[in-house]
């Protein structure tokens, strides 16, 4: 769910950028479907997922959550790190947030003949309501976690 910190820590190329967004879209067998450094990619996205999700850091941050979010902990941590990235993204890159999400978008726009179906549903929203720079506003936020918390369960947290 950490859109942002997964494309900002692919390498430039494209393929790299396509395949850590692939990474939670694919199922194990991805390295016949897609070229090697796409494979590359989405394994630099599981890389990080486990390294992180094991981190005293990241695992004493879910445990700030009340329990009610259960299942959604580490999800709501990742788009809390997307939003702190986002905020303070001068600090780590160069290149502007908006030509980082511009130049992101045109990608996927470009590969769109490689992206599978359920990622396809969602990605001209995505693009059209800039998602990856919205996570820089708290507004954005709230937007990203009542939408995660109404697709993930069917009684939502209210207060999510």
């Amino acid at each position: 769910m950490n859109y942002l910190a997964h494309l900002y820590l692919a390498d430039e190329s494209a393929e790299s950028v396509i395949g850590n967004m692939l990474a939670d879209f694919v199922k194990d067998d991805f390295r016949e479907k897609y070229s090697d450094e796409v494979c590359r990619g989405i394994l630099l996205h599981r890389k990080i997922d486990v390294f992180t999700d094991a981190h005293p850091v990241f695992i004493d941050s879910r445990n700030r959550l009340d329990e009610k979010f259960r299942l959604l902990k580490g999800i709501i941590i990742d788009v809390f790190y997307d939003h702190f990235l986002a905020r303070n993204w001068e600090q780590f890159s160069a290149v502007p947030l908006e030509q980082f999400c511009s130049r992101v978008y045109a990608i996927f726009h470009e590969n769109r003949t490689l992206l599978p179906q359920r990622l396809l549903k969602f990605l001209p929203r995505m693009i059209s309501e800039n998602w990856l720079l919205s996570y820089r506003e708290v507004e954005g936020i709230s937007w990203t976690l009542r939408g995660l918390s109404n697709r993930l369960s069917r009684n939502p947290p209210s207060d999510i």
